[in-house]
């Protein structure tokens, strides 16, 4: 069992009790996707699918997704 969840009605990464908001936003959904993916690859057409819905994104626009969740995670700790 694994120490990390989504929790989508607070809008929350939860992490051995330890919570940090997300909000309803892009980078929410991006670590929802992650947390139900753990420790598989995720092509592009999956992000783009299950987070944008099939929108077209540029790699400068998931990275800047990615850099948000990475930052508000760090600052969590």
């Amino acid at each position: 069992p694994s120490n990390l969840f989504a929790d989508s009605t607070t809008f929350c990464a939860i992490y051995r009790n330890h919570r940090c908001y997300l909000g309803n936003t892009l980078v929410f959904k991006l670590f929802k996707l992650l947390v139900s993916r753990l420790n598989r690859y995720v092509p592009y057409s999956e992000l783009l699918a299950e987070v944008w819905k099939q929108e077209e994104k540029s790699p400068e626009a998931i990275r800047t997704i990615v850099q948000l969740l990475r930052k508000k995670l760090r600052a969590a700790e």
